[in-house]
């Protein structure tokens, strides 16, 4: 019971001072619907990669499942990006007069036309995949080489909303994003032309330089038993080899061994420094990874040439109950203007059965003159 009048008026206006700011909170913080369907349509596409990456594992097609798992980074840092809690996404306040979708980068928000509302949330998801996109990679903000990265991976999110579509006997279509599909499957000059008819503002010298990454930068000796097979970045600039051992016990991992040689930041590449990579990659371990565990981080040499050192185990998920602990040795090395990052990586209760295979590699590498 309230001691005084005063008390119980004071009580009473703290009590419409909080439902204000409940309604407040509610009308500006709360995303629209739609919007949240766009984002539950793109984790759909993760879900379908996913399932596509082990199926091409228990196939034993190492190659599909490569570029699988790309593609289910990539759309996982999309929504990473989108389902950030102070991440304003809203329809209305787009300032361009020709964009259907914007990033004010300013304050992060991401803003959607209101032509937009009421269609396909599928449609909804591609736009917010362009826009998630050039928020992932902010160091390509205002230039060519980030809006066609945009595209590219706008048009892979179409892509697979046409497979899960065509699986299940169903037709999808929509005039802007079967446009942005063409573009991009006309290959990437047509496209930087494409995107400069609609944007005058990138002009040719504006365009980051694309230098060659050398192919040839080192030899080594793969494990005989293992898979074998070359890539090349589509998303970001790098060719690697990759080797792909045998299933674990359980069946839900397979130990492998990657080579990647990406150019430095000046070169158009993600990093400069050996040391900004491995950087990055505990920062985002320690973020995203479940139960990380860092257990060395140091200095070491890589045939004659001084390199940072990588070893850590967290859990990846499989299936619904079941977890798989991983353990990971990474070595990074600068050679001339490329960085190269080498993997080592199995299920943690048969490490030790890998090591004298990933050892064995490692004394086999050479840099090439």
């Amino acid at each position: 019971m309230y001691k005084t009048m005063e008390e119980k008026k004071w009580m009473r206006w703290v009590a419409c001072i909080v439902m204000m700011f409940a309604v407040f909170a509610t009308t500006v913080f709360a995303r629209d619907p739609e919007i949240d369907a766009g984002i539950a349509a793109l984790d759909e596409v993760r879900a379908f990669l996913g399932k596509q990456q082990d199926d091409a594992i228990k196939n034993e097609d190492w190659a599909k499942a490569r570029r699988a798992l790309q593609k289910w980074r990539m759309v996982v840092n999309l929504l990473g990006i989108l389902r950030e809690t102070e991440r304003k996404i809203v329809f209305g306040g787009v300032r361009s007069k020709t964009a259907l979708a914007e990033v004010h980068y300013d304050d992060g928000s991401i803003h959607l036309h209101k032509v937009l509302q009421g269609a396909d949330p599928r449609v909804i998801a591609q736009h917010l995949a362009h826009e998630a996109s050039h928020l992932a990679h902010l160091d390509k903000k205002g230039t060519l080489d980030g809006e066609v990265l945009a595209w590219q991976e706008e048009m892979e999110v179409w892509v697979q909303f046409i497979r899960i579509a065509l699986r299940n006997n169903k037709a999808i279509g929509n005039k802007w994003c079967d446009d942005v599909l063409n573009a991009v499957l006309n290959g990437e000059a047509k496209l930087r032309g494409h995107i400069r008819r609609l944007y005058p503002k990138f002009d040719k010298k504006d365009e980051d330089k694309i230098e060659k990454i050398p192919s040839h930068l080192y030899r080594a000796v793969f494990p005989s038993k293992y898979n074998v097979f070359f890539d090349e970045g589509k998303y970001d600039r790098y060719i690697g080899q990759h080797a792909i051992g045998p299933r674990n016990r359980a069946d839900s991992y397979s130990a492998g061994i990657s080579v990647t040689v990406a150019p430095q930041a000046v070169e158009g590449g993600q990093f400069d420094e050996p040391a900004d990579q491995v950087k990055f990659l505990v920062a985002n371990m320690q973020a995203n990874a479940s139960n990380f565990d860092l257990a060395k981080n140091d200095a070491i040499e890589l045939d004659g040439v001084p390199a940072l050192r990588l070893l850590f185990s967290y859990d990846i998920p499989v299936g619904t109950e079941l977890t798989t602990r991983l353990k990971e040795e990474i070595i990074v090395a600068k050679r001339e203007t490329s960085l190269l990052t080498i993997v080592f990586s199995a299920d943690e209760s048969e490490w030790k059965s890998c090591q004298s295979e990933f050892d064995a590699f490692l004394k086999s590498f050479r840099w090439e003159p």
